[in-house]
C-alpha cells in the first residue's frame, strides 16, 4: 500500500492505459463506420452517374426518305470506334456517288471553243471565239461542221450517192445495149422482153447499191433533221447561216447552241449504243435497232421573254430534302424551275424509224448514255416500199415510224460553272460557293 502512495503517478498512468485501449477501439470502430459509410454512399452516387449517363450513336441517313441508324447506349469504346468508322464510311460513299454522278452527266461534254465561256474577257477576244465558234458549228466549205461530224462519228449518214447510183445504172444500159447489138446485129431494136429484163437488172442493180450503203452505216441521218423546229434552241443555230457574227447570237444565244449540241451527242450517243451488237462491233442498217433519224428537236429554255424562270411561280413541291417536283409537268415530275436549284431540264423530241421488236433496246441505251428517261412513245406505220424507192433500205424485219419524247437532266453543279453571266441570271442558278470566291 505504501508503494502505491508513493508511486501514484505510475498507477495512475497504468489506469489510463488500461482504460483507453477498448475506448480507443470503440471510439474508433465507430470512426470507421462513419467513414466507411460516406465512401459507400459516395461509390454509390458515382455508379449511379455512371448508370444514368448515355450518348446517342447516330449514323445519318444517306438517301432523303431514308431513317437514320441510332443507338442510345452507355459510353462504349467499341461502339464508339465502329460508329465512328461508318459515319466515316457512309459520308464517303455518299461523296463518291456525287462524284460519280456528275462525272456521268458531264461525260466528255466540253465546249467546242476553250475560254469561250462563261465569258471571253475583253470584246475582241470574245469576238475571235465567236468567229472561232461560229465556224465550227457550220463549217467552213474545207472542214464539215460540227453536226456533220457528229453524224459520221455515230456512224450515221446519208442514203446512196445519186451520182455513184445514176453512173452505175447507166453503165449497166450501155453494157446491155452492147450485148444486145452483138447478138442481134447493130440495127435491131430491143423488144419488150428485152426492155422488161433491163428493168429488172436496173432494180436489182439499185437495191445492191442501197445494200452496199446499209452496210457502211448503221442508220441514216442529215444534217437538216437537227433544223426542222421553228422556234429557238436546236433551231436557232440554223439562222446562223443567214446571219454575220457581229450581229448574230451574242455569248447567251451561243451558249444554248452549245447545250443543244450536247443534247444531240447524248442521244446519237444511245443510238449507236443500240446499234452496236454484243461483240462490240458496229452493225449494218439491216441489222440495227435505229435505222432512220428523221428529227431531234430540243424544247427551249424557259429563259426566253419577259418573265425568264427565275421570275416565274412554280406549283414544284420539295419533300425529304429531294428536288422540287411537278406532277402536272411529266410523269417523272422533274422540272426546272426557281426553286430547283439542283438540275435543269431539257427535253427532246426524236423521230426516228426503227425494229419494231427491238425498240426497247433503245430506251435502254438513252440510260447508260446520261441521265435520259423515256416519257411518251407513238407509233405509226412505214411504208417501207416507198420509203424504199427513196433509197432507204431497211431490211426485211418490221419497222415502225416512232416519235419518242425524252427527258434529259443536267446537273447545275457543273453546267453553271460555264453559263454567262446572264444565263445564269435567268435560270436563277447559282455558282458553287467556291467558284462564286475565286470570280470574286
Amino acid at each position: 500500500m505504501n508503494w502505491l502512495k508513493q508511486n501514484v503517478v505510475i498507477v495512475i498512468l497504468s489506469a489510463v492505459i488500461v482504460v483507453s485501449l477498448p475506448v480507443a477501439w470503440f471510439i474508433s470502430s465507430g470512426m470507421n463506420n462513419s467513414v466507411r459509410e460516406r465512401q459507400q454512399e459516395a461509390a454509390a452516387a458515382a455508379q449511379r452517374e455512371i448508370s444514368n449517363a448515355s450518348v446517342t450513336y447516330t449514323i445519318p441517313a444517306a438517301l432523303p426518305g431514308e431513317q437514320p441508324i441510332e443507338v442510345r447506349s452507355a459510353p462504349n469504346r467499341a461502339l464508339t470506334e465502329w460508329f465512328a468508322s461508318e459515319r466515316e464510311r457512309v459520308t464517303e460513299d455518299a461523296s463518291g456517288v456525287l462524284e460519280r454522278a456528275l462525272a456521268f452527266n458531264r461525260g466528255e461534254h466540253r465546249p467546242f471553243v476553250a475560254e469561250l465561256f462563261p465569258s471571253a474577257g475583253t470584246a475582241q477576244r470574245t469576238q475571235q471565239r465567236m468567229t472561232e465558234f461560229r465556224r465550227l458549228i457550220l463549217g467552213d466549205g474545207r472542214t464539215p461542221s460540227m453536226y456533220e461530224r457528229l453524224i459520221a462519228q455515230h456512224d450515221g449518214g446519208g442514203t446512196a450517192d445519186t451520182g455513184r447510183l445514176y453512173e452505175a445504172l447507166q453503165d449497166l444500159i450501155e453494157r446491155e445495149n452492147e450485148r444486145l447489138r452483138a447478138e442481134r446485129g447493130s440495127s435491131a431494136a430491143p423488144t419488150e422482153e428485152d426492155r422488161e429484163a433491163l428493168t429488172r437488172r436496173l432494180s436489182e442493180r439499185r437495191l445492191s447499191e442501197y445494200r452496199r450503203r446499209g452496210r457502211e452505216i448503221s442508220f441514216y441521218m442529215g444534217t437538216d433533221a437537227f433544223f426542222q423546229d421553228q422556234g429557238r434552241g436546236s433551231a436557232y443555230s440554223q439562222q446562223w447561216r443567214s446571219t454575220d457574227v457581229a450581229g448574230g447570237a451574242d455569248l447567251f444565244d451561243a451558249f444554248i447552241i452549245q447545250w443543244d449540241f450536247w443534247v444531240f451527242r447524248d442521244i446519237l450517243a444511245a443510238i449507236r449504243a443500240a446499234n452496236t451488237d454484243s461483240g462490240g462491233q458496229r452493225m449494218p442498217i439491216e441489222r440495227s435497232v435505229i435505222k432512220r433519224v428523221d428529227r431531234i428537236s430540243v424544247e427551249e429554255l424557259p429563259v426566253y421573254g419577259e418573265e425568264p424562270l427565275a421570275l416565274r411561280t412554280s406549283e414544284a413541291r420539295s419533300e425529304d430534302g429531294l428536288a422540287p417536283v411537278d406532277a402536272r409537268h411529266s410523269l417523272t415530275g422533274r422540272v426546272s424551275s426557281a426553286e430547283n436549284s439542283v438540275y435543269d431540264v431539257r427535253r427532246a423530241e426524236i423521230v426516228v424509224v426503227a425494229s419494231s421488236e427491238r425498240l426497247p433496246a433503245f430506251f435502254r441505251a438513252l440510260r447508260r448514255v446520261n441521265f435520259m428517261t423515256v416519257l411518251g412513245v407513238n407509233i405509226e406505220p412505214v411504208d417501207a416500199w416507198a420509203d424504199l424507192q427513196q433509197g432507204f433500205y431497211y431490211g426485211d424485219e418490221h419497222v415502225v415510224r416512232a416519235t419518242i419524247s425524252v427527258e434529259t437532266v443536267w446537273l447545275r453543279s457543273w453546267t453553271a460553272r460555264l453559263m454567262p453571266a446572264e444565263l445564269r441570271e435567268a435560270l436563277g442558278a447559282e455558282l458553287p460557293a467556291e467558284d462564286e470566291d475565286g470570280m470574286g
